[in-house]
Order: structure tokens, then sequence, then C-alpha cells
């Protein structure tokens, strides 16, 4: 991927198209674009996304995920939720796809941002939305606030396992501990605004504290809504920066994290490629390469100038 990057350092945008790879020419727009921006507009993610995601579609509401990673198992589990009135409760499903990530993203970030776990779910949210190319409107906004309603509902279980024959340990939280959710409908030019707020439970709250990932609100923008180019730009982005050598990433490791909806790792092979290649045109300073037996990764700068290498 380093060379659509330095194609275009040469030889402007328009020229790298002429020495791109067919189908990698869209690849040069979001490459160009991320590299065009004048100021670096920070975004930020707990560092546990890092190792574990959300599903990328919709499984039933009544169903728990589940992901092992190594020695840890990752169980999310659907709640409940009041319904239009305080008597009623609803259940909620596990959030997915590009639209959960984006607003766990904004979630995280306005919290980092302002210091505080109360995050407001209005105008503020709506502009980071637009900042990122998601226009707050129609299905997307009845999407987003779907996706809020099912985060603020969910468990999160981490559970490990020190030998065969000890007893697993475990830590269960919660990514919001309460608030207001619901969708106000205004006459204005904004359409409907999410008039609410949320508080971020305390354990998340410092967790993401102590454990964040810096992000490029420009890459998650020139991404798109690739739910794993999402999650890959997230990996990478802490992975590379903390590699002290070369590292091999297997197939099976990959697809273990990565691939839960595939049952055979060609076929999540098949899926994966043109999504890395999305996160890394979006990366232009990582430097991972493609081998038979999984992923190269090298050490790297992280994806925010300023933060050094």
């Amino acid at each position: 991927m380093g060379t659509i990057h330095q194609l275009i350092r040469q030889h402007g945008k328009d020229n790298a198209k002429l020495y791109a790879d067919p189908d990698e020419k869209h690849l040069v727009d979001i490459a160009a674009e991320v590299m065009a921006g004048e100021r670096e507009d920070l975004g930020w993610a707990y560092t546990g996304w890092a190792f574990t995601a959300l599903p990328h579609k919709r499984i039933h509401d009544d169903a728990v995920w589940q992901r092992e990673m190594g020695q840890v198992t990752l169980t999310i589990s659907p709640g409940h939720l009041p319904g239009k009135t305080r008597s009623e409760v609803v259940k909620v499903g596990v959030p997915f796809g590009a639209h959960a990530r984006l607003v766990m993203l904004y979630l995280q970030t306005q919290a980092i941002r302002t210091g505080s776990r109360e995050v407001e779910v209005g105008r503020t949210m709506n502009a980071f939305l637009e900042r990122i190319g998601v226009a707050p409107g129609g299905k997307t906004r009845a999407s987003v606030s779907e996706q809020l309603r099912r985060i603020a509902a969910s468990t999160v279980m981490f559970s490990w396992q020190q030998t065969p024959d000890s007893a697993p340990g475990f830590m269960r939280q919660t990514i919001i501990k309460g608030g207001q959710l619901g969708v106000k409908m205004t006459d204005d030019s904004q359409g409907a605004l999410w008039e609410e707020h949320i508080v971020l439970s305390e354990d998340f709250y410092d967790n993401l504290r102590k454990y964040p990932i810096p992000l490029l609100e420009q890459a998650i923008r020139a991404i798109g809504a690739s739910s794993l180019a999402l999650d890959l730009y997230v990996w990478l982005s802490y992975r590379l920066r903390s590699l002290s050598k070369p590292t091999t990433i297997s197939w099976q490791a990959l697809h273990a994290q990565h691939g839960a909806e595939y049952a055979r790792i060609r076929d999540f092979k098949r899926f994966m490629i043109p999504q890395l290649k999305l996160a890394l045109a979006a990366y232009p300073q990582a430097h991972v390469t493609l081998e038979d037996e999984g992923l190269m990764l090298y050490p790297s700068a992280p994806p925010i100038s300023k933060l050094g290498g």
C-alpha cells in the first residue's frame, strides 16, 4: 500500500491514478484525501476495541455475541431499555455494523475532549457525524439512534482462564450507565435532533482515559461505512505503534479476531484483503505487507503526526 502514497507524493493524485492498478484507483482518492488534510482532528477509542469487535451484521435480538481472542473471550449480551413510557420495558439486541462503531467513536471522542462521563447526544453528535461524512438525517438518523440504544442496553464481559484446571475469571461492565434517549422532532433546517444525553459507566470511562488510542477523524471519514475497515484501522493504529520489531500475524489469528461471520478462512481472506487496503490507504504511515502466511507488521508512526513515532 505504500506504493499508492509514494505515487501521490511523486506525481500528484491525478497522475497517480495512471500508474495505480485498475482495481485500486479508488484507493488513490482515499489516500489523497487523508494526505491533503491541513489539520489533524483527533478521535479516540478505548484500546480494548483494538482486540475485540462488535458484529458486522445484525444478529437475533435475543442472541449473545461471543468472540475468542487467545485466552480471552468477549461476550456481549443484549439488554432492556424503557419503551415509550417509563413502565414499558423492551428487549434491545446487540449493536452491530458501521453506525454502531461510529457512535462508539463519537461517545469516546467526546468524553476525552470534554473530560466528562456525560456526553450530549444532540447537535454535537450531528456535527461529528457530518465531519466524518455521515449525513444525520432520514434512514441514517434512525439507524444511528437504534445503534445508540443497543450500545446503552448491552453488557460487555471479558472472561479468561489461567489454566485448564482453574476457575474462569471475568470482568463485566456496561458502556453506558444511564441517560435519556429518544428523538425530538423539530421544524428547523436541522431536521430531527438528538436532544438527550448519556452517562458512560465509571469503569468504561476510567479504562478509556487510561488506555486511549488516538485516531484521525479524516481517516475515519475516508474509510466510510465499512465496519471491517474501521476495525482494521483501529487495530493497526494501536498495534503498529506498539511494535518493537517486525511481527507476523497469521491468517488464523486474523480470522479469529475479525472474521467470526466466516466459517472458512479462505472466504474471510478474500473479503478482508480489499478492506485492509482501504484501511491502509487511510493510514499513510502504516507499513504492512501481505504474505502467504498472513500479515507482516512493521513498527510504524501513529496516524497522528503530532504524537510522534
